[in-house]
């Protein structure tokens, strides 16, 4: 995880701005499965 945060920071604005927010989009996807695990279990 760090490599990849330190990568991030030798990009142009632009493309950390797009991955970042989809990063975020992603992590909220994962959440919103972990939660229905639970609730399954």
């Amino acid at each position: 995880m760090l490599q990849k945060t330190i990568r991030a920071k030798h990009r142009p604005p632009e493309i950390t701005k797009t991955s970042s927010s989809s990063i975020q989009e992603i992590e909220i996807e994962v959440t919103k499965v972990l939660y229905g695990l639970k609730r399954q279990s």
